[in-house]
């Protein structure tokens, strides 16, 4: 499983990097990332199968707009900066990052530490 944790980590550098600026593409990647979290902390003591279905019904369509988003802004933004490091980090462990919404059983505690 990927560690949603380490994404976060990446794309708060990137906003510490941007400076004073206004609300840019970092903001929008940690306040999905948030988004994520929120739901997963309202569901930690749902019953496996609830689990499951919270994380289809709420997690999964943010999820999706969410990659969208990255690779769309992965064309707009360097790759070397902070925000594209960021950016290209959360797109190669994609696969991993999103295990968690196949399983209700998979514990998303490993994947989120340290997230909020």
């Amino acid at each position: 499983m990927g560690c949603w944790a380490h994404a976060r980590r990446k794309f708060h550098e990137a906003k510490i990097a941007q400076g004073k600026k206004p609300i840019g593409k970092a903001d929008m990647a940690l306040s999905t990332i948030q988004k994520l979290y929120r739901i997963e902390t309202q569901i930690k003591s749902l019953p496996v199968a609830q689990r499951l279905s919270v994380r289809q019904e709420k997690s999964l369509p943010i999820l999706a707009t969410f990659k969208q988003w990255l690779y769309t802004s992965e064309q707009q933004v360097l790759p070397k900066t902070k925000l594209g490091e960021a950016i290209l980090y959360t797109l190669n462990q994609w696969d991993k990052l999103v295990t968690y919404t196949d399983d209700g059983h998979r514990n998303s505690k490993n994947q989120w530490h340290n997230t909020v």
